[in-house]
């Protein structure tokens, strides 16, 4: 089974010209052509995105000519097609323009294409670029949508498609065809994205989350990884695996069934430290360092250390691992090292 993915996320940077060199990456799977004509724009841009932070934008200026990106020996040979993509526009074409193609192999003949009609309508053709079905919903300019197909590659193939705004998973509008009309002509060799023929002045359009497969089913909404940035602590029952949560700066936070790992790395816990009912887990040389307080049911397991500050205690099951006082009231028991400093009203049982 062959599957295609590529959002723009892999970007050096916003305003970099797409090349088929910087397609891969961070980004999915990398294009094998890509073609930015006189005056064209084809780039990354921060501007917008469906998800993440990038996506391709593509246009062109006064002088005839193409901007798309392309997928030629990457696709194979796929019997059936199941396809997605974002797509964003600035503004009508004043003619009907085609926006994405499947092709045959070698770029022979199209297979099927999308084609933007003047109204903001997308409209499905064949391999004879006859009319398969239209949306009767226009594209809002300014807005990003989620088109979904599924395309039998054959003379009578089954086929569908979903209009879907953003990651939405309730459609705005669901088209399923029957095969006796379809004619998509053949087996899909190669796929383009954008304006792949050539024309001046067609405006500003943006793609994002492009998917193409032969596995019969339909992509859904794009998932992208979540990257977070700062200096991120453990929070409440933390155990950093199972149920744990990492709370960074903007409230951002990994829960759920995420695994947080820190093998082989020195990690600062900085702020308030670890509290409440939360347990630590090292692995190999981990060291953990408190930079204020912990209290609590603490525990530290497998082969880490917690470096205490002198002025820190750690209470019930905890360890001491360097010097450290007991408040008062509180029992401890005698660390394996390090001294524990009586309180004034504290008890220390003997071991």
């Amino acid at each position: 089974m062959t599957t295609l993915v590529w959002n723009a996320e892999g970007a050096p940077a916003s305003g970099t010209v797409i090349t088929v060199g910087n397609s891969g990456g961070g980004s999915g799977t990398p294009f094998d052509a890509v073609q930015q004509g006189t005056a064209a724009v084809l780039q990354y841009d921060a501007a917008t995105a469906a998800n993440g932070t990038y996506s391709l934008r593509c246009a062109t200026g006064g002088t005839s000519a193409m901007s798309y990106v392309r997928w030629t020996t990457a696709v194979g040979s796929m019997a059936s097609a199941a396809g997605r993509f974002y797509l964003r526009l600035s503004a009508l074409p004043s003619a009907t323009r085609s926006i994405l193609a499947l092709h045959a192999a070698g770029l022979a003949s199209d297979r099927a294409t999308f084609a933007l009609l003047t109204t903001g309508a997308l409209r499905l053709r064949n391999a004879s670029a006859a009319t398969v079905a239209t949306f009767t919903n226009p594209l809002a300019l300014g807005t990003w949508y989620r088109v979904e197909y599924l395309i039998g590659a054959s003379a009578a193939g089954m086929w569908e498609m979903h209009l879907y705004a953003g990651n939405n998973t309730a459609a705005i509008e669901d088209i399923n065809g029957g095969a006796a009309t379809s004619n998509f002509g053949g087996p899909v060799g190669a796929a383009s994205f954008g304006y792949y023929t050539s024309a001046p002045s067609l405006p500003d359009m943006w793609f994002d989350g492009l998917a193409l497969g032969d596995g019969g089913a339909l992509f859904g909404p794009e998932t992208p990884a979540t990257t977070w940035q700062g200096a991120a602590t453990l929070a409440g029952a933390a155990d950093g695996t199972a149920t744990g949560k990492l709370v960074t700066p903007g409230a951002a936070a990994l829960n759920g069934s995420a695994s947080l790992s820190a093998a082989e790395r020195s990690v600062a816990v900085a702020g308030a430290g670890l509290s409440g009912a939360a347990t630590l887990l090292s692995t190999g040389r981990t060291a953990v360092t408190a930079t204020a307080g912990l209290s609590g049911a603490v525990l530290l397991t497998a082969a880490g250390t917690v470096a205490v500050p002198a002025a820190v205690a750690l209470n019930a099951a905890g360890v001491v691992t360097a010097d450290g006082t007991v408040p008062p009231g509180r029992i401890v028991h005698r660390p394996a090292i390090g001294t524990v400093a009586r309180p004034s009203t504290g008890i220390v049982p003997r071991p």
